[in-house]
């Protein structure tokens, strides 16, 4: 049966096992990332057995036709050392293949097990495999799928959530020609707000989202949405509607974003929805109290293959501990993929250090087990040097952290940024942040 894709799961490279190519890890959300050097027994080679993902996480396999497909299932307890330590659930496609196995009971410690479902019935165009948390967390080495009904979907661009991507926006309402020069991942900076594309009821302006989209798939990075769910830049005309006619336009927009870009790799769902920020009001009108979770449901439902962020500004600062109650519930309900958040102002009007935003980061991932974007993230400073200098001191924690997947600078045109001196690129000629920045890139 040919294979559709094998995939290392934790492993930030490729490797080979049984004369077959594992991807580094792909197409997963949720869970953390972890490795051993140990020996793996019952294998020859159990490279791909020595990394794993952990926690409460799943994996969406984007494909090219529904059908049949047969998934084998690879693990290994790498941490636990005794029997009735970890015990966990498997479902693929909704369906528990798995229940409550104790992988030390199977194999031991550091042992390779595998496990192949037969036949499991895809309806949607994407395979999914869920870890289900029993005692302790899951833990899911590596996997490969197998079909004569379907190939890997390739035009659905996922980023990886263990390679970053270091993103920005458009600039003016274009794409400039040197952006794939520096930047693997593009948001709309004011395009794709709903304002914007929907001023008019009923009348949609695509046309320059279409073009970020076109661009992004000529050149293969993923663009990120935004934003569908904000108190600001949305239509006016939202405001003046009754709640049922609110909770319909808003599903309708979200649908028709989703229909016609289904290969959106990423989606800031609601942005700045904390009280003294800019909240949707017409959301909340819509949808009562729970109007962020709600917002979150209808995107996945229409959105199924992308990953849901709540993004928000002072969440790595000062707002940190009230967004995160702000989102609890919506995150509990499982609709939450990731956080974004925003970085503007890091240095302003308090400059937050390197071991405090590091600080920052530990505490929202502990608190809600989700990846992180960094987004919106400038530097404003008209002088050179304190631009390098903040660029050298906040940069490398983001890129460094473990549970960071991606980067998103807001502009980098000098005099065409929303705000003053943030620009990386002046009069034509990289500043010494820009050239700091592309050779850190390059060489980490």
């Amino acid at each position: 049966m040919p294979l559709v894709v094998a995939v290392d799961v934790g492993s930030t490279k490729d490797n080979t096992f049984e004369g077959i190519t594992f991807i580094a890890d792909k197409y997963g959300v949720g869970g953390q990332a972890n490795s051993t050097t140990d020996p793996i027994s019952g294998v020859a080679d159990g490279t791909i057995f020595q990394t794993e993902r952990y926690g409460e996480f799943k994996y969406e396999i984007p494909v090219t036709a529904n059908g049949r497909y047969t998934i084998k299932l690879f693990f290994a307890e790498i941490y636990q050392t005794s029997a009735g330590l970890r015990s966990f659930s498997v479902a693929v496609e909704g369906n528990t293949v798995l229940r409550d196995i104790d992988l030390y009971s199977l194999v031991g410690h550091d042992g390779a097990y595998t496990y192949t479902v037969e036949n499991a019935q895809v309806n949607d165009k994407k395979v999914t495999i869920e870890m289900i948390k029993g005692v302790e967390n899951p833990t899911l080495a590596a996997f490969a799928i197998y079909s004569n009904d379907g190939q890997l979907d390739t035009t659905i661009v996922t980023p990886s959530p263990t390679k970053k991507f270091v993103g920005n926006i458009t600039t003016g309402g274009q794409v400039r020609s040197d952006f794939i020069q520096y930047w693997n991942q593009i948001t709309p900076e004011n395009e794709g707000k709903w304002g914007s594309v929907e001023g008019t009821r009923d009348q949609y302006n695509w046309a320059p989202v279409d073009r970020i989209y076109q661009y992004a798939r000529q050149n293969n990075i993923p663009v990120k949405a935004h934003t569908f769910v904000w108190g600001a830049q949305a239509p006016n005309w939202i405001h003046n509607l009754s709640a049922a006619e609110q909770r319909e336009e808003i599903e309708e927009w979200i649908r028709d974003y989703c229909t016609r870009y289904p290969d959106t790799a990423m989606i800031d769902v609601v942005n700045e929805a904390h009280p003294n920020h800019a909240p949707a009001n017409f959301a909340r009108n819509a949808f009562g109290n729970d109007w962020i979770t709600e917002s979150f449901k209808l995107a996945r439902k229409h959105c199924p293959n992308a990953i849901l962020i709540y993004n928000d500004y002072n969440f790595m600062t000062w707002d940190t501990d009230a967004i995160l109650d702000l989102i609890a519930p919506a995150v509990r309900s499982g609709y939450v993929d990731a956080v974004g958040l925003q970085a503007h102002s890091l240095y302003d009007p308090k400059v937050w250090t390197a071991a405090e935003i590091k600080a920052k980061l530990d505490l929202i991932h502990q608190r809600t087990g989700l990846p992180m974007y960094v987004s919106e993230y400038d530097i404003e400073a008209t002088d050179d040097q304190t631009q390098l200098n903040y660029m050298k001191m906040h940069f490398p924690i983001f890129w460094e952290h473990p549970q960071v997947v991606g980067i998103t600078l807001w502009g980098y045109i000098y005099g065409s940024t929303w705000r003053n001196g943030t620009g990386l690129i002046r009069n034509g000629q990289p500043r010494p942040a820009m050239t700091w920045l592309m050779d850190y890139i390059k060489n980490n």
